[in-house]
C-alpha cells in the first residue's frame, strides 16, 4: 500500500492543521533575509538619469562581524563600506515602513 499524505493526516490530535503561522513564517523569511545580508556581496552600478549603466557594477567592501548582528544602531553603509543588517534593523523596519506604505495605498 502506498503512502499518501490527505488532509486527514495533516491535521492534529485535536483536529487542527498543522501549518506554520503566517507571523511566524514572515519572521523566518526576514531571518533568512538577514542572513543573505552577511553572505552576498555588497556593490553598485552607476547611473545616468536614474538608469543604470551597463557594465559598470562595482564591489564595495564589507565588514561582517558577529556583533553587528545583534547592534541597536548598526554603522550606516557608504559608498566606501557596506555593512549587514542587523536583528534590531530588520524588525524596526516593520513599524518605520508602516505609515509610508498607508499613504501608498491610500
Amino acid at each position: 500500500m502506498a503512502s499518501t499524505t490527505t488532509d486527514e493526516q495533516k491535521q492534529d490530535a485535536h483536529g487542527k492543521s498543522r501549518m506554520l503561522h503566517p507571523v511566524a513564517m514572515m519572521l523566518l523569511i526576514m531571518l533568512v533575509a538577514v542572513g543573505l545580508t552577511y553572505v552576498l556581496d555588497s556593490g553598485e552600478f552607476q547611473r545616468q538619469a536614474k538608469l543604470v549603466v551597463p557594465g559598470t557594477y562595482q564591489l564595495i567592501a564589507k565588514e561582517r562581524d558577529l556583533a553587528a548582528l545583534v547592534a541597536a544602531h548598526p554603522p550606516a553603509s557608504s559608498i566606501e563600506r557596506a555593512y549587514p543588517a542587523s536583528l534590531f534593523s530588520a524588525m524596526s523596519a516593520i513599524p518605520a515602513a508602516s505609515p509610508k506604505v498607508r499613504r501608498w495605498c491610500s
